[in-house]
């Protein structure tokens, strides 16, 4: 199996299962939610090996992994009831918007996106001189 395909493969199994110990945490199964969110984290980490060495692909999978953080720490906090497991997920969370952000400034759609609101504020100037 080519490096390609083991990559799909462990975003398959690892997204297959967050789902499964999403569903084992609504139906308050606390065990099998611990196990499913261990086996999903091992996956994720897994698939940086995998990766093609490209910054904002790292970056997604980096975000990725955030999310998944965050959804661990709060079923933590959920059934521990632990106040530090939801302030970890929170800090995940707005790690990973900041790290989204970065990656959608970095890839091209990104830099349309920046010429886009550029080219808007040459506009405004043109539109609204200041004398």
């Amino acid at each position: 199996m080519e490096k390609a395909e083991k990559l799909a493969v462990l975003e398959i199994l690892c997204v297959f299962f967050w789902f499964l110990f999403d569903g084992f945490w609504l139906m308050e199964w606390m065990w099998l939610t611990y196990a499913g969110s261990l086996i999903s984290f091992s996956l994720a980490g897994a698939i940086f090996f995998y990766l093609e060495r490209e910054i904002v692909a790292v970056l997604i999978a980096i975000v990725d992994t955030l999310w998944l953080l965050m959804n661990i720490f709060w079923i933590v906090a959920d059934f521990s009831k632990l106040d530090w497991a939801l302030e970890a997920a929170k800090i995940s969370f707005l790690i990973g918007v900041l790290v989204f952000i970065l990656a959608f400034i970095i890839s091209a759609s990104g830099r349309k996106f920046v010429q886009l609101v550029l080219r808007r504020l040459r506009v405004l100037k043109l539109l609204y001189p200041r004398n």
